[in-house]
C-alpha cells in the first residue's frame, strides 16, 4: 500500500514516520473472510470486529 501512498497505519516495516505516528498498533484487519471448503466445497465465512477502534 505504501508503493501507491496508502500506507497501512501502524505498519512498522513499510510505513513512513508519519504513518507509525497515527496509530499505536497496526490498523489492518479483515472483517470478512471467505473461501470455498476444499473438499465439502462449502462456502465458509468468518467475520469479526475490529480490535481497535475505527
Amino acid at each position: 500500500m505504501q508503493a501507491i501512498g496508502h500506507p497501512i497505519l501502524g505498519d512498522e516495516f513499510y510505513a513512513n514516520p508519519d504513518a507509525l505516528a497515527a496509530a499505536e498498533q497496526l490498523q489492518l484487519h479483515a472483517a470478512e473472510l471467505g473461501f470455498k471448503h476444499p473438499v465439502s466445497h462449502e462456502s465458509r465465512v468468518f467475520t469479526c470486529e475490529p480490535p481497535f477502534k475505527v
